[in-house]
């Protein structure tokens, strides 16, 4: 059992490790959750909000997510091959600081993206 458990944290590890960052400029990765989880959930969202905003006026459009990366969806391919907008990931690793983080940061650039693009990109 326990050979069982060190070969599934291997795998696992070895996969969020190894995702391959082949979509996307590399401006665009999201280099690390490390300070994040030295933040308070508020300090998280704020962050979060002025990253978005930052990214979105300089031409920066990215999602994230985080949990097992599977690679590129078919909706995560069309948002970037029509719209530029990248899916990235934040990592496996979370926190409530890293959770606020993310979703704050969805909930702030997809508007921005929407009303950019004057239709809903993320309706499907």
């Amino acid at each position: 059992m326990k050979n069982i458990l060190a070969f599934a944290v291997a795998v696992v590890l070895s996969a969020c490790s190894t995702y391959r960052a082949y979509e996307y400029p590399p401006t665009y990765a999201f280099s690390s959750t490390d300070e994040l989880f030295e933040l308070s959930v508020p300090n998280a969202k704020k962050r979060a909000r002025t990253l978005a905003t930052s990214d979105y006026k300089k031409g920066i459009y990215r999602t994230l997510f985080f949990g097992y990366p599977t690679g590129e969806g078919p909706e995560e391919r069309l948002l970037r091959k029509k719209y530029a907008v990248y899916s990235i990931p934040i990592g496996c690793v979370v926190s409530d600081s890293v959770i606020a983080f993310t979703e704050t940061y969805n909930d702030t650039m997809k508007p921005l993206l929407v009303s950019h693009f004057n239709t809903d990109i993320f309706a499907r």
